[in-house]
């Protein structure tokens, strides 16, 4: 696997255009090469007459840099409407949220831990309004993990209280 798949596209731009000058035609024909190894046949055939790395990376950033943009509003979209479902595991819901927010993430969209945590209260189900009074009202720190014990704490507690159906 090519390492310069792990570094996002608007880096390796950077990271060719600050090392342009400077390479010789042999560590050139390296970069060159890693790209057109990283990528699909049908985009390998298109680019290999391309001049320069940075000139490769600005083409593909032209062509797939609207998909990404498609990709984030799904990804937001998804976060900002889901809604725990009511008597459904509290730790499902939670997993659920911060794969979002990690997509979100690798999507360059980056959002404060306290405001991840915000989000997340919003999204309980009302079963959980309890909890967030008690948050509130006494300004909890918590991380993402702390949250998820807490919440895995109170819905244990929810269930004790609630009466089971009598038939």
């Amino acid at each position: 696997m090519c390492w310069l798949k792990n570094v996002p596209l608007n880096q390796q731009m950077q990271l060719m255009r600050r090392s342009r000058p400077m390479i010789n035609g042999s560590r050139l024909m390296r970069w060159q090469g890693y790209i057109i190894a990283s990528i699909a046949n049908v985009l390998k055939h298109q680019h290999q007459s391309m001049a320069s790395a940075y000139d490769m990376l600005k083409s593909l950033k032209e062509m797939f840099g609207e998909q990404n943009c498609a990709a984030k509003q799904t990804a937001m979209k998804a976060l900002l409407t889901t809604k725990m479902v009511e008597g459904s595991p509290v730790k499902d819901h939670m997993l659920k949220m911060m794969s979002y927010m990690n997509e979100l993430e690798i999507l360059g969209i980056v959002i404060d831990k306290k405001s991840q945590v915000e989000m997340i209260q919003q999204t309980l189900s009302d079963s959980f309004q309890q909890f967030r009074l008690n948050y509130n009202m006494k300004k909890i720190g918590l991380s993402l993990a702390k949250l998820l014990n807490e919440l895995t704490v109170a819905e244990s507690i929810i269930k004790q209280q609630t009466p089971l159906p009598v038939a």
